[in-house]
């Protein structure tokens, strides 16, 4: 397990060799591959270790999966060879958060648009009720927004709290990205939690 979150592939191909168990789990039921997906830059353990029967779509005790990992590191290359191998896009984990959610969040393009491609759903939304969207545009991933809503992000869903992207963009004085949502369309008059609508908001921020 531990060779496989560092990294060390000659220590991995050893062990498995000499007969470890590729599916084994540790005590938060994490698999070697859950742990070698958690590392930057770890393709060729990772390809190892599917190739050696690791299961694609093993889950943690968090629900949390290879391909989520990676998309949480923001690794194409290994996100690519899952998909590929089988994994599961809109899986989520313990805290309803997605892969496209983990791209959105990291600002990754690349990722964010390989999922989609692949039939990521790009209106599944976390425990929270937070989407990609409201991930993109909470963290300033205008980019990525952009993407989104061009692939049917609806832009007026809102949180649990109902802050909207709109909303947020607002509070964060994202110009860019509150010019881009009034463009497609969102409700300037929609209202959070605490009655404030994205005027309102605004005036606070000055």
């Amino acid at each position: 397990m531990e060779a496989a979150r560092t990294g060390n592939l000659s220590v991995v191909r050893f062990l498995t060799d000499a007969g470890a168990d590729v599916n084994s789990v540790d005590s938060l039921e994490r698999t070697p591959l859950i742990c070698a997906t958690g590392k930057d830059h770890n393709f060729a353990v990772v390809q190892f270790l599917v190739e050696s029967g690791a299961h694609v779509n093993a889950v943690a005790r968090n629900r949390s999966t290879p391909l989520l990992e990676a998309a949480g590191k923001g690794d194409l290359d290994v996100i690519r060879f899952l998909v590929e191998r089988g994994a599961l896009i809109n899986i989520a984990d313990a805290s309803g958060e997605t892969a496209l959610m983990h791209a959105a969040e990291a600002g990754g393009m690349d990722v964010a648009c390989f999922l989609v491609d692949n039939g990521a759903s790009v209106n599944a939304a976390n425990n929270y009720r937070w989407t990609s969207l409201l991930c993109a545009t909470r963290n300033g991933h205008t980019d990525v927004a952009r993407m989104l809503i061009a692939n049917g992000a609806a832009v007026d869903a809102a949180a649990v709290d109902g802050r909207t992207s709109l909303l947020i963009a607002t509070m964060r004085n994202d110009l860019e990205a509150v010019q881009l949502l009034i463009q497609k369309g969102a409700n300037v008059d929609a209202v959070d939690d605490s009655g404030q609508t994205s005027l309102m908001h605004a005036e606070i921020q000055k």
